[in-house]
């Protein structure tokens, strides 16, 4: 795996907790006035990974990261 593919790899992994945890706060204040508090973080962040991912399925992602 070239730098370059790991670089990718961390930066999808990062993203993808970044949006449970934002989903994790949000489920926890359903039903308040704060629940929709972090809409905008998670459109951010939702769209950096769709950017990275190309909204690829994980075997076509997979296929394009570490294909030779």
């Amino acid at each position: 795996m070239s730098d370059s593919q790991f670089s990718i790899l961390m930066n999808i992994v990062h993203l993808e907790g970044r949006l449970e945890g934002i989903n994790s706060i949000k489920r926890k204040l359903q039903g308040t006035r704060e629940a929709h508090r972090f809409d905008m973080e998670y459109f951010r962040v939702h769209k950096k990974l769709t950017e990275l991912t190309g909204n690829l399925p994980p075997e076509a992602l997979k296929s394009r990261l570490f294909s030779p």
